[in-house]
């Protein structure tokens, strides 16, 4: 809800934020910290430093990137590892598909992304008898 207004000003950013952790976080108490009362606690969490940071951390843990760059390393590694430090020099300077797009993977939101990771992954487990 907060992502899907970009152009929301602090202050209705700080409403919806309210009205999140009220819904789902009902036992929270700032007691007389006005501003993270009033929904300010959004700037104030460890793990909302940035907008960005926080969007970019939640697109990158399940999806199919990461897996991709490994996939890829089995059959070039020195290419994958230019490829993988590129792509970190390169973070924050374009939008996220962008530069997954210049990293030469396939789009996680891509039909089949996850899925073709995660078979590679039970391939590779059952190869080294874990699963």
């Amino acid at each position: 809800m907060v992502y899907e207004r970009p152009t929301a000003t602090a202050a209705e950013r700080h409403a919806i934020w309210r009205d999140l952790e009220q819904r789902y976080l009902p036992w929270r108490d700032y007691g007389d910290l006005a501003y993270a009362a009033k929904g300010g606690s959004l700037a104030m969490d460890p793990a909302h430093l940035t907008w960005c940071r926080s969007i970019s951390s939640t697109m990158h843990w399940p999806n199919a990137s990461p897996m991709q760059l490994w996939m890829k390393s089995e059959t070039d590694r020195i290419g994958t590892f230019d490829s993988y430090a590129k792509l970190c020099a390169s973070g924050g300077s374009a939008p996220f598909l962008e530069l997954v797009r210049e990293a030469g993977l396939v789009s996680p939101f891509a039909d089949g992304a996850l899925s073709a990771s995660v078979a590679a992954a039970e391939q590779e487990l059952r190869a080294i008898g874990l699963v």
